[in-house]
């Protein structure tokens, strides 16, 4: 009995002891595979697009694969490639099937042509950005700092035997589009004799690129009447009227381009495309397109220039200017000067008149005005705006019934004024202004209804009436008087 039981221990130890050796010699095979160094290259020039750098002549990056234990016999590697930035990861999702044969204390040289399947689009898993954005980018990859690396596999038990990976590091950056300067954004071109439209752009790119040939296409749009959306952003939309590319930085719009219709409004913009030295496409910022510039096309109207501000008193000022031919009205602004948010007052002005007189203002008070004219297809712009100040009131000066003892004005018939209109302003000769509102007569001689602004009490507003006065060009009263319309007492 002690025989067959000392048979059976002696199985079991045995038993034991090849099983432990079995395990020893798996394990010894599982790390008979010293760690390999993966070290990847990156040449300049850096290009956006990954199918670029498979169609340059030189060598876009390569691969070196060192096992450095010269006793290791040959292995059968593996490799699954890894490409990061801050923005986005693309890699293998795993090694590919292909295998490499690399002997111990051997260093195995890959070029990047033979190493495209890696990054065949059917062999890429996106992070950061989908397939879908990728290829709608035309297989660019966006601005960043990239590193490039491939992982190390054996290929019988698929362990990963590169512990460390040297990327090859680059860094992409794309050229700025080009930046449009005339005409200005939201400026206003006026029709007159030929068309002589200038259109000019400065390129951002050059100190970026260096040596490269561009090309720029110039693309001028309608803006339809009574637009009122976003025309920038939905540029594509609008109905082309010209297109043209050239690798000037200029374009000047004549008169054997198509015609540009008065009154409305048009939008450009310029797209930069181009080659570096060795024949890689330049990559732009926003594919290459400017922002979207706009202006308005109008008949010839200039702004309004010999005006000015005269005979201001306490209460008034008056604006003269002179008529054209291209005059159909005129429009005047005034406000107050140096008032935060102080709000415009138009006025809008008849053909036929030349002055205008600003009443009732207050006293001591700084203004300012502008004047436009309307031509016959819309406003001018305003040439300038004109300050003035009202003068301090003298009450004491101003009396109901007393003239100033200065020498009365003479008549003269061929000072007449011709016309007198509703709203005219006339001053009298005791330094009042009086607003016209109703009026019969001419030749300087006229009778109606008017009133008047009273300091004495409190600028209150006081009907007159007027009957047979004299007026002469200069808006004066010359003969003749205001009464107030109850009292009758004389102005």
């Amino acid at each position: 009995m002690k025989r067959i039981h000392f048979k059976i221990a002696c199985r079991l130890g045995r038993l034991l002891i090849y099983t432990l050796l079995l395990g020893t010699v798996g394990g010894l095979h599982a790390q008979s595979l010293p760690p390999v160094r993966s070290n990847t290259i990156f040449n300049p020039p850096y290009l956006h697009r990954i199918p670029d750098w498979f169609r340059r002549s030189d060598n876009a990056f390569s691969l070196q694969i060192d096992l450095l234990d010269a006793s290791v016999p040959a292995a059968t590697l593996r490799l699954r490639m890894v490409l990061t930035s801050d923005r986005v990861r693309i890699e293998n999702s795993q090694p590919l099937p292909r295998t490499f044969r690399l002997g111990g204390g051997e260093t195995l040289t890959l070029r990047s042509d033979e190493l495209y399947d890696y990054f065949n689009l059917q062999n890429l898993v996106f992070s950061g950005m989908t397939k879908q954005q990728y290829l709608q980018n035309g297989e660019r990859l966006p601005d960043g700092f990239y590193r490039l690396a491939f992982e190390v596999y054996e290929a019988a038990s698929g362990v990963k035997v590169s512990l460390h990976e040297t990327p090859g590091m680059f860094r992409l950056v794309s050229c700025e589009p080009p930046l449009p300067y005339a005409p200005a954004d939201q400026s206003v071109i006026q029709k007159q004799g030929a068309t002589q439209i200038v259109f000019g752009w400065t390129p951002r790119h050059a100190a970026q690129a260096g040596f490269m040939e561009t090309e720029y296409r110039f693309e001028l749009k309608r803006i339809p009447e009574h637009f009122q959306g976003d025309w920038q952003s939905r540029f594509d939309e609008l109905g082309t009227v010209y297109s043209q590319t050239t690798d000037q930085t200029t374009l000047v719009y004549n008169d054997a381009m198509p015609p540009l219709e008065v009154g409305l409004r048009y939008a450009f913009r310029i797209q930069a495309s181009g080659r570096d030295g060795n024949g890689n496409e330049i990559v732009f910022a926003n594919h290459g397109y400017s922002e979207v510039f706009g202006f308005a096309y109008k008949a010839y109207c200039p702004a309004l220039t010999q005006w000015r501000v005269d005979s201001v008193t306490a209460f008034t000022a008056r604006v003269n200017w002179p008529e054209d031919p291209l005059d159909m009205a005129y429009r005047l602004q005034y406000r107050k000067a140096d008032v935060a948010g102080a709000a415009w007052f138009p006025v809008e002005i008849p053909l036929g008149e030349t002055r205008y007189t600003l009443y009732p203002l207050e006293p001591a008070t700084a203004y300012e005005c502008t004047l436009q004219r309307r031509c016959e297809d819309g406003w001018s712009e305003p040439d300038r705006v004109q300050r003035f100040k009202t003068l301090e009131e003298k009450p004491e000066n101003l009396k109901c019934g007393e003239h100033p003892q200065t020498e009365a004005p003479v008549v003269n018939e061929a000072d007449a004024l011709p016309v007198l209109r509703m709203f005219d302003h006339v001053k009298t000769q005791s330094g009042f202004e009086v607003v016209i509102d109703e009026v019969e007569g001419y030749d300087g001689y006229f009778s109606g209804t008017a009133h008047t602004y009273v300091p004495l009490l409190d600028n209150t507003g006081i009907k007159l009436t007027y009957s047979r006065i004299f007026v002469d060009k200069d808006y004066r009263l010359v003969s003749g008087t205001f009464k107030a319309a109850k009292s009758g007492r004389k102005l």
